[in-house]
């Protein structure tokens, strides 16, 4: 099947389990400057389905969630409770772990950005020399409960255009 066959139009959103929904809306709008449209109380979700609808543990509870608007996608920000906790988040090498990627006009001027608020940027912004992502810049950073996080800038043109037409789609680029 292809994405043809299969009706997909976009990316509709990402979904991040984060341990209090308060302190992650605080973020997303204080320091990346995401407002919440959707709020989920816990009337509002449906808890009985969360194990077969939604493959959450046995014994999970959807509480909360919102969604903000993001760009190009929407960012659903999900607080669960279970027995035991819900631990940390995991590593990026950790099977099933996943990241959210922001794209941005200038990864270094983003980074001081982040840095000058307290928030935990990693090594970077730093730049792809040869192959499919020679051109590419980058940096990751870590929100307060653990979600990792990508600042990306310079999508267009990659390496890899240099072997095909088609290209990936691109926040600065207006025809994506």
């Amino acid at each position: 099947m292809t994405a043809n066959s299969l009706g997909l139009i976009g990316a509709h959103h990402i979904g991040i389990t984060v341990p209090d929904l308060d302190q992650a809306i605080a973020f997303f709008r204080d320091v990346l400057g995401l407002e919440a449209l959707v709020h989920s109380a816990p009337d509002q979700v449906n808890i009985g389905y969360v194990t077969t609808h939604l493959g959450a543990e046995e014994g999970s509870r959807l509480v909360r969630l919102a969604i903000l608007p993001c760009l190009g996608a929407n960012v659903e920000l999900l607080e669960y409770t279970k027995p035991g906790g819900l631990g940390a988040a995991p590593a990026p090498s950790n099977n099933g772990a996943t990241h959210l990627a922001l794209s941005v006009k200038d990864a270094a001027a983003a980074a001081r950005y982040l840095r000058d608020r307290g928030v935990m940027v990693l090594e970077g912004p730093s730049e792809v020399e040869d192959g499919d992502l020679a051109g590419l810049r980058w940096v990751y950073f870590r929100t307060p409960w653990g979600t990792t996080v990508e600042l990306v800038e310079g999508t267009a043109n990659l390496g890899y255009a240099r072997r095909t037409r088609a290209r990936l789609w691109d926040a600065s680029q207006p025809s994506n």
